[in-house]
């Protein structure tokens, strides 16, 4: 799974965004996955990651990177599962659109709402072709659409300050657009439970992040000294102001008991102790808005541009926020808003979005890598080429393999990952020797049979098969029954009857093969009454070919080799 996130250092705007897609990157990173973290602008992003406390696993998978993107040409460069775009400068994403799987871009004024309509209304006129084509498809064998590999790229939008919920979304939409405070990109670091009992011991956390060209950061913390009102101010690694030379700039966060603190360019885990530790926050907007929220419960804001303006007017009608200008007066710094219940909503979400965005991209990487694969109907039973299987059931397949019951009889017995899981998945789409099925009955799950090493030339293959290990504890999807636990041993029997009956008709109606061979650990007692029962015959012995760990002491096993020829083919002359 390749993540890409993008993103600008541009002069005026600060590190906003960088802050931002940075939290982004962690979630995807706190999963287990690599992500590219491209940084067009200015190279002062680097001074903030270092700033960052990034725990030593998580740091081998990020590779940060100052590279002017928009200007990229070649597709290595282009081609992601995921691509995220956080830029106010973008206009044209047609690039990113192709080359990769899953976009969401962040928008925090709707710029990209008409984008939206216009990829959902094509992907939805694209799906309508397939299924029109897909109900024509004989239902005894089912064979998936080529087409489905032209559908455009999923595109959703990440929009923080809630401004989509004002708008009117058509219901086909809604499952694209992840919009409110729940979704807020901040750092784990200000979800800290911690923090919110922390003793208030400043009156203000002042923090306006960017450039501050105007210095409006030394003008407040003047006034404030001005009002007698205890104050720690913040300034980023942009900043160049006078506040750099000022007498109350601190090296450190330790404890102090000095009335006036100013800190330049900390880490975000420094901010969140801080805010944490005032009982009011004077803050621009931007990302600094939502970790004030997750922390104080008064928070006064300061617009200081336009793209500020839709976040500031919501959180202001809400009464999260009191907006206020400079000069300061008492009187303002008077007001009170309540909030207080919002501590425990800011940026809860993320990890659903993250999860979200991998799920799909799943899906649209099976859609798109699909060739025409035959899906096979018997009776009751269903096998669905795994070149076929959606992404739910990809985890599900997953899932089994893992199980112990059945790694345990399986050459490689060691649990296999996700990316390892879909890599498998996509090297099948250009396999012709070697074929695997999820198989169901009645929309349930029973079990994963496989032809491999198969040879045309000589008319033969060898099978793997094996039970849903779940089987007796999953709902029918149909039925919405559940399974009793207390299945008998002849029931569970039937389900690799079931299995063979499938198997047997692929290799032998469908492929018309002669021989169907089989290797099986000679202590699998109960695979190899099954094989028995099946007509298999025992053809000889891979002598101690199944090598077993058992209390850090290697021992080998015997595999038995068994056949089964088709009993209905006719010898070509």
């Amino acid at each position: 799974m390749k993540i890409r996130i993008l993103t600008e250092n541009i002069q005026g705007l600060g590190l906003g965004h960088i802050a931002r897609s940075f939290n982004l990157a962690l979630i995807f990173l706190e999963m287990g996955y690599e992500v590219d973290f491209f940084v067009r602008g200015s190279i002062s992003f680097l001074d903030f990651l270092k700033k960052q406390e990034i725990a030593p696993n998580l740091v081998a998978n990020f590779y940060p990177l100052h590279i002017e993107w928009l200007k990229l040409c070649h597709t290595g460069f282009l081609e992601c599962n995921i691509c995220i775009i956080d830029s106010y400068q973008v206009e044209d994403f047609s690039l990113f659109l192709k080359h990769s799987n899953v976009l969401c871009l962040l928008d925090d004024d709707g710029r990209h709402f008409q984008l939206l309509k216009n990829n959902r209304k094509s992907f939805l006129q694209d799906s309508s072709k397939y299924d029109t084509q897909h109900s024509q498809i004989n239902q005894k064998t089912t064979q998936t659409c080529n087409m489905m590999r032209n559908k455009p790229t999923k595109l959703f939008v990440l929009n923080p300050n809630g401004y989509y919920r004002t708008l009117h979304v058509e219901p086909d939409l809604c499952d694209y657009i992840f919009s409110g405070l729940e979704y807020a990109p901040i750092n784990p670091c200000f979800r800290n439970k911690n923090l919110f009992q922390k003793e208030k011991t400043y009156d203000f956390f002042v923090c306006l992040g960017g450039e501050d060209l105007q210095d409006k950061s030394y003008e407040i913390f003047m006034q404030l000294q001005s009002f007698r009102k205890s104050a720690i101010v913040v300034v980023g690694t942009n900043y160049r102001g006078k506040l750099l030379d000022s007498e109350f700039l601190c090296k450190d966060t330790a404890e102090h008991i000095e009335q006036y603190r100013i800190f330049h360019n900390i880490s975000q885990h420094e901010i969140a102790y801080l805010i944490a530790s005032a009982k009011s926050c004077i803050v621009s907007g931007g990302g600094i808005i939502f970790e004030a929220l997750s922390l104080c419960d008064n928070i006064f804001t300061i617009n200081l541009a336009s793209n500020q303006n839709e976040q500031i007017a919501l959180l202001s009608e809400q009464g999260l926020v009191c907006e206020i200008s400079l000069p300061l007066t008492q009187a303002s710094l008077n007001m009170q808003n309540n909030k207080r219940h919002m501590q425990n909503k800011v940026g809860v979400s993320l990890w659903d979005f993250a999860s979200n965005l991998i799920l799909h991209a799943i899906n649209t990487t099976l859609q798109r890598t699909q060739e025409s694969v035959k899906n096979f109907h018997i009776d009751s039973l269903y096998a669905v080429d795994f070149c076929n299987i959606s992404a739910n059931e990809v985890l599900n397949v997953l899932e089994y393999r893992n199980h112990e019951f059945v790694r345990k009889n399986m050459y490689g017995s060691s649990k296999i990952s996700l990316d390892g899981h879909l890599n498998f998945i996509k090297s099948l789409q250009q396999d012709k020797q070697n074929k695997y099925f999820l198989v169901q009955e009645h929309g349930l799950d029973i079990g994963v049979i496989s032809l491999i090493r198969i040879n045309l030339k000589h008319s033969h293959a060898y099978l793997g098969i094996y039970k849903n290990p779940l089987i007796h504890t999953q709902k029918n999807r149909e039925n919405n029954t559940l399974l009793p636990c207390n299945t008998s041993a002849k029931t569970s029997q039937s389900y690799g009857t079931k299995l063979m009956k499938v198997i047997k008709h692929i290799a032998f109606q469908e492929y018309n093969l002669n021989m169907l061979y089989l290797e099986v650990v000679e202590t699998n007692m109960r695979a190899i009454q099954l094989y028995k029962q099946e007509g298999f015959e025992y053809l000889g012995t891979l002598k101690e070919g199944f090598r077993v760990y058992e209390k850090q002491h290697e021992h080998f096993l015997n595999i038995l080799l068994y056949g089964l020829k088709n009993p209905t083919r006719e010898c070509k002359k």
